[in-house]
């Protein structure tokens, strides 16, 4: 975000907050904070995304799950902000940092709750000398040496810091303008005239704004075209209700007065930095919980080669059979408490290899047609001839079980790799396209349940594996993970493995299967068919599994919570999204 387009954005944010009271704030994220005020009759979400190369700050209707436990910092912005009402309102935009006071009575002085794009929310107890003060503007000769000149002119470096307020981007357009252009657009930004402008990138996503116009060669440098988001279209009634809650439209006069413009410059940071900072908050998740699965692979595979490096030191110990029965052949020939450290007995080259081994009676020493070879025995001296006779037997046997063993062990973990190979393929591929032409796949064809273990729906450690096989998993055609109870345990476990934002539903007016759709962050949008097909799975396994139709309702499972002391499974639902009405086949359950 340039200094002039926070610039335009602080100006709205001071007439917007001032007074405006501090209701929660969150971290769900490391440097990502989101603090929920109510301002102008409505509750709001602003969402600070504090980087030093592309930080945002924006309204959102939604925001991401909140860890368990606060951190520190958070815990100190609570401490001095939440429940207070925000004071009068300073703003920095070209360090890119605005401030808030919060008087209180019992406080000593006064304390400031400062934004930095750069470094994050923090509470002060004074803020730096001159912090509000109008910066320095280059005077005529130097903006006239800046315009049709290089951008990354000798000397750049100095100029920046004798002038903050000639940003990067500002210097790159500058240097695309004729002398009067650039002087013209110096003398509007130094005014305070600037407004927001949005550009989209080539597949036409809103993905780039500022407070100036930017000219058709840095537009062409960058990959940007002029957006379908025109300022001047915007007004607050519309543009600014996509940032409140639903039916929670402003009720301020303040918001309404056309003196002040309304709040467009917000609504396109909203429309700009919200989808782009919920797609990354997504991907991070995905990251996340792709990360026990890619452990998981790396063990067993790990595993397999141990396995490997096992068979063959059993295949060693099931060979000393053999020379454990030549011992036992030439047996008669040692004392019995002879200890050697190696002895040479016959070996006989014309006998089947399995003579060898089998217990039997010497082969008689005149035969002709044998052919005597001598083999080399190594004993331990330790013990008798005998001794080391019996000790082979037993280590033979030891190996024969153990190959046993390791053949069930290796088909197991050879099973267990792929399926976390098709978890991983399942993952990354959507299944959209496994519907052959003509065919329904909420109706006329069903989803099966599929061997995947969505990650992120750890339980306890003992009970994991236990609940885990009594909720069923499904993959929708849109890629969505669905998991299903198959009894009051395996719902009561589907509940406990969802988060916060995912769709839990469930069959209306009666009993039924509990299912949740798994999503990656709360602004993920699921399709219509993916809705459909886990409602079909609903309704197979409920009160109206032999309908034609079942009625399912449809909540995010933050309003679901279990019933103390009642049965497993048993809920109480304290908000309902929609109710959605699905066609069944009698035959498929």
């Amino acid at each position: 975000m340039d200094a002039h387009s926070f610039r335009c954005i602080g100006q709205e944010l001071a007439n917007l907050l001032a007074g405006a009271r501090v209701e929660k704030i969150h971290s769900p994220q490391e440097n990502v904070f989101v603090f929920t005020v109510f301002a102008g009759n409505a509750k709001r979400r602003l969402i600070l995304c504090a980087d030093r190369q592309r930080p945002k700050l924006f309204f959102s209707d939604k925001a991401p799950a909140n860890p368990v436990r606060p951190s520190g910092l958070v815990m100190r912005l609570r401490k001095y902000a939440a429940g207070r009402r925000l004071g009068r309102v300073l703003c920095d935009y070209v360090n890119r940092r605005i401030a808030f006071s919060l008087p209180h009575q019992d406080d000593a002085g006064t304390r400031f709750l400062l934004l930095d794009l750069r470094e994050g929310p923090s509470i002060v107890e004074a803020l730096p000398d001159g912090f509000a003060d109008p910066p320095a503007w280059p005077p005529a000769d130097v903006a006239e040496a800046l315009c049709n000149s290089s951008a990354h002119s000798p000397g750049e470096q100095e100029l920046w810091q004798r002038y903050p307020v000639l940003t990067p981007l500002l210097r790159e357009t500058l240097a695309e303008l004729d002398v009067p252009e650039g002087k013209a657009l110096l003398v509007d930004l130094e005014a305070g005239e600037g407004e927001l402008f949005c550009y989209a990138d080539r597949s036409g996503t809103p993905a780039f704004y500022t407070a100036w116009p930017l000219p058709a060669p840095l537009l062409a440098r960058k990959g940007l075209v002029p957006g379908e988001l025109p300022v001047a279209g915007l007004r607050t009634g519309d543009a600014f209700s996509g940032l409140l809650d639903a039916g929670q439209a402003p009720a301020s006069p303040s918001l309404e007065a056309p003196e002040q413009g309304g709040f467009v410059s917000l609504a396109v940071s909203a429309q700009v930095d919200g989808p782009a900072f919920f797609a990354n908050v997504g991907r991070k998740i995905a990251k996340e919980e792709s990360r026990p699965g890619e452990r998981e692979r790396k063990r067993l595979s790990r595993l397999l080669d141990k396995l490997d490096q096992e068979e063959i030191r059993l295949q060693g110990l099931l060979a000393m059979r053999a020379d454990a029965c030549l011992l036992r052949d030439a047996l008669w020939q040692f004392p019995a408490d002879a200890r050697m450290p190696e002895v040479q007995v016959s070996a006989l080259s014309s006998s089947a290899p399995e003579q060898s081994l089998v217990e039997g009676p010497p082969a008689a020493a005149g035969d002709a047609s044998e052919d005597v070879r001598l083999r080399r025995i190594v004993l331990d001296p330790l013990l008798t001839v005998r001794e080391n006779m019996l000790r082979m037997f037993r280590r033979s046997a030891k190996g024969k079980r153990g190959l046993g063993m390791l053949q069930a062990r290796r088909e197991e973990t050879r099973a267990a790799l792929e399926r976390q190979t098709q978890e991983r393929l399942l993952g990354k591929t959507s299944l959209g396209a496994a519907s052959l032409p003509g065919e329904t796949p909420t109706a006329a064809r069903p989803l099966r349940e599929v061997p995947v273990s969505p990650a992120g729906e750890s339980l306890d450690k003992g009970k994991e594996s236990k609940a885990a096989r009594q909720v069923a998993r499904f993959i929708s055609s849109d890629g969505f993970v669905i998991l299903r109870g198959k009894n009051a345990a395996g719902n009561q476990a589907v509940l406990k493995m969802s988060k916060p934002h995912d769709l839990w539903l469930h069959a209306e007016d009666g009993p039924s299967a509990h299912a949740v759709i798994r999503r990656a962050h709360a602004a993920e949008e699921v399709p219509e068919q993916t809705l459909h097909e886990a409602a079909v799975l609903v309704g197979q396994k409920s009160w109206q599994r032999f309908d034609a139709k079942v009625r399912i309702m449809v909540a995010l499972a933050r309003h679901v919570r279990p019933v103390k002391g009642a049965a497993p499974g048993t809920v109480h639902v304290d908000s309902v999204l929609r109710s959605i009405v699905v066609p069944l086949r009698l035959d498929e359950n």
